[in-house]
């Protein structure tokens, strides 16, 4: 560098000036001498922004002057290098000062635990026993989960950006029983596998939907990567410490309200991971149903065209009736706006003290992370969710809604039955064999003008209960028999003799 320069040569010539600067390290700070006194004056008293010195020029007098890029400097987020700023060498003017740009930072954060997905109690029957209670199997073909940002979790002047993957962090790929994939730019969708199955089954001691045995899918201590330059950060999801497998733990919405009345194992596995129990209670929001029945939020749940009868069988010692359902949400109305909801959990910091200080300027948490769950629909990610449910009737005495409504939780991608309560069916009636003895358990479909399909079953007594379908003509079928019927503002009423009754009712 020409330390002893006073003058930026070769825009308009100063004394004992012969030559232009080869470079941007030729323009560098100057002294006070007298060259530069006659021809600009006094050298500025206060000092220059960071990454730049004063200059001396015969046209402008002394100007800021960038110090050539890669310079090391501090900026507010810690060690960084100079840009180099923007010059006009034409002119020997500064178009754009210098800047300190922080030095890239990355490390993780380890929350206590991250909600995969909430998989919903079928109904129970107090007749029932092990086997033969309803259950709900989510298996190949169905991809539940729930899309995730951590937005909330920094301050409002960061930029954060969602990655699938980021350089230098383990993966999360197909193999570890679920994916995660960029949603949008900051949102990560987390995806079971279509490989890995799930089920959840209903009560065997008590009639109705006990929401107290919902399930929560856990997974423990991932780890949240974070790779961050000044005020912008991109995170991704990935194993502890590289590792292959995901520590994934289920538990019921009865051990989150009271964790006195947790399986002891589970309590156990917990508390090696530090979960405690407010990271507990702050889950229980995420089921809306935990205390008791609710109005259904038409923001997150939306109904499928399938119901069900429940009802108990006709006389005590016959067992209820017992049939299945497959249910799948592609043809559920899509939420007009997106349903979100938080959970702050306490976590673990990463160690090195770089990033621990950037977290400190940027971060808006001491000890949590926000998760941010948002609804997706099928059409965000190309997959169907679907789930093969097998219903089994109340028992005997059984006095409670003798209809169920099976809705999806766009939240989770799972589903879950809703007692109809208050609803007058649009259209019922009774189906029977060629003897005109009533079928239980037969499938009945209600084809509308517009090709939707509303679906159902009969019930012990062969009867069934279509609600919710539009005025106008449609053809109802079941057991391989059909007939045209009008839809009216009254409840309408139809019999049908089935043609091809079948004994026990299969997957649909």
């Amino acid at each position: 560098m020409r330390a002893a320069m006073s003058v930026l040569c070769g825009v308009g010539l100063v004394a004992g000036c012969s030559a232009s600067p080869a470079s941007q390290n030729d323009a560098v700070d100057v002294a006070s001498t007298n060259e530069a006194l006659s021809v600009c004056g006094p050298r500025p008293t206060r000092s220059p922004p960071p990454c730049n010195s004063w200059l001396c020029t015969p046209s402008t007098g002394w100007e800021v002057w960038p110090l050539a890029s890669g310079t090391a400097c501090r900026s507010p987020y810690g060690p960084g290098t100079c840009d180099g700023g923007q010059v006009d060498w034409g002119t020997g003017q500064t178009i754009v000062p210098g800047a300190c740009q922080p030095l890239p930072v990355s490390g993780v954060v380890m929350p206590k635990l991250y909600p995969l997905t909430l998989v919903y109690a079928p109904p129970g029957t107090a007749s029932g026993k092990a086997g033969s209670a309803s259950s709900v199997t989510y298996s190949a073909g169905s991809s539940l989960g729930t899309s995730t940002k951590t937005t909330h979790t920094f301050k409002e002047d960061t930029s954060v950006t969602a990655e699938a993957t980021l350089g230098g962090f383990a993966n999360l790929g197909q193999d570890k029983g679920w994916s995660v994939t960029k949603g949008d730019q900051t949102t990560l969708e987390l995806k079971k596998s279509l490989t890995t199955t799930i089920i959840v089954q209903g009560a065997i001691d008590e009639d109705g939907i006990d929401h107290d045995l919902d399930i929560f899918y856990l997974w423990l201590k991932p780890q949240l990567d974070l790779a961050a330059q000044g005020n912008a950060v991109s995170w991704s999801l990935s194993i502890a410490n590289s590792g292959t497998t995901m520590d994934i733990q289920y538990v019921y919405l009865f051990e989150l309200k009271d964790p006195s009345k947790m399986r002891s194992d589970v309590a156990a596995r917990l508390a090696y991971y530090g979960v405690t129990s407010d990271d507990l209670a702050s889950l229980i929001p995420l089921d809306p149903f935990a205390n008791g029945s609710m109005a259904i939020d038409r923001t997150r749940y939306m109904p499928t065209p399938t119901t069900a009868p429940y009802e108990p069988p006709p006389r005590p010692g016959v067992a209820p009736a017992t049939f299945q359902i497959r249910m799948d949400n592609s043809t559920v109305n899509t939420a007009e706006e997106t349903y979100t909801s938080d959970t702050s959990v306490s976590d673990s910091v990463g160690v090195d003290i770089k990033f621990t200080n950037w977290l400190g300027l940027k971060a808006k948490f001491s000890d949590k992370v926000t998760w941010t769950n948002s609804s997706v629909d099928a059409t965000s990610t190309g997959t169907t969710q679907s789930a093969l449910a097998v219903v089994t009737g109340p028992s005997f005495g059984y006095q409670g809604p003798p209809d169920l409504q099976v809705y999806y939780d766009s939240l989770f991608g799972t589903f879950l039955f809703v007692p109809i309560t208050g609803a007058v069916p649009s259209l019922s009636g009774t189906v029977v064999d060629g003897g005109g003895q009533p079928l239980a358990g037969q499938p009945v479909d209600l084809t509308l003008a517009d090709g939707r399909v509303l679906h159902t079953f009969t019930g012990p007594q062969g009867d069934y209960r279509i609600f919710s379908a539009p005025s106008g003509t449609a053809t109802l079928t079941a057991g391989g028999a059909s007939v045209v019927v009008t839809i009216g503002a009254t409840p309408a009423t139809q019999d049908l003799a089935a043609a091809n009754p079948i004994s026990s009712t299969p997957a649909r």
